[in-house]
């Protein structure tokens, strides 16, 4: 049997030559990512440079960077280093 292991919410994922949690653009997903997500921590959809960083909005598509999305990458990078 064969599945696809999807994100958890498979609309934010555009086609792209990047991972999907490859916020730096540096094509890996490592701590330069975690940073680069630390940098926009406790921002929100209020935030004037939204549209930039939503993507890094990761858990649960709410709206705010926070802990629960910096933990989503830090598993990642942790589980596939």
């Amino acid at each position: 049997e064969f599945k696809i292991a999807l994100p958890e919410n498979p609309a934010k994922t555009l086609i792209s030559e990047y991972p999907i949690y490859d916020f730096n653009r540096d094509g890996s997903v490592d701590y330069g990512d975690i940073a680069e997500l630390q940098r926009h921590y406790g921002k929100t959809d209020a935030s004037a440079d939204w549209s930039g960083i939503a993507r890094m909005d990761i858990a649960g598509d709410d709206g705010i960077i926070d802990i629960a999305d910096l933990l989503q990458i830090f598993v990642y990078v942790m589980t596939n280093r």
